[in-house]
């Protein structure tokens, strides 16, 4: 049997006719509803592993730093998403390779965080402190200056170490 040109389901009723049966709205919702959900669960999954990274030795404002180079796509997305803490003279370095403006949210990141922002020759040119936590759906987005390289630390670093525009960062 067609009807309206699709093809449905009939159902014999007790009289012996034939009948179209609709799919209760509330069943295709629900089914539309755990598709996002399992693919919003698989997406989160992937972004949430962390990955290897290379650890270097800096210097700025007269601190010497441990920090994780993020280099690419990936170690940009997952960053320091679920981490317990970040040691006080530890950071990520977030590597871009040519200046422009950078968004960042702290979307899974359980500590708030001071972002310095840098040009191509590692000359400060910006900072952010004190930005919060995210675990809900929706995080704001931190801009900041044009740069090539952001460098993420405990929020109050900025003040406790004296950073300013024009320092360098130095990378052993």
């Amino acid at each position: 049997m067609r009807v309206s040109g699709r093809a449905r389901r009939v159902k014999k009723t007790g009289s012996g006719r034939l009948r179209a049966q609709k799919r209760p709205w509330l069943v295709q919702a629900g089914f539309w509803a755990l598709a996002v959900g399992v693919s919003l669960a698989a997406l989160a999954g992937l972004a949430l592993r962390p990955t290897e990274s290379e650890t270097r030795i800096a210097r700025l404002a007269g601190q010497e730093l441990r920090v994780e180079i993020a280099d690419s796509p990936e170690q940009w997305a997952v960053g320091l998403m679920n981490r317990s803490s970040l040691g006080e003279r530890e950071g990520m370095l977030f590597v871009f390779g040519s200046e422009a403006e950078r968004g960042f949210w702290m979307k899974n990141v359980r500590f708030s965080l001071d972002l310095i922002y840098f040009d191509q020759n590692l000359t400060v040119v910006g900072y952010r402190e004190g930005l919060p936590p995210c675990s809900g759906l929706v995080c704001p987005v931190y801009g900041g200056p044009r740069a090539a390289y952001v460098l993420e630390v405990r929020a109050g670093s900025v003040a406790r170490w004296g950073v300013r525009e024009g320092q360098r960062l130095e990378l052993r």
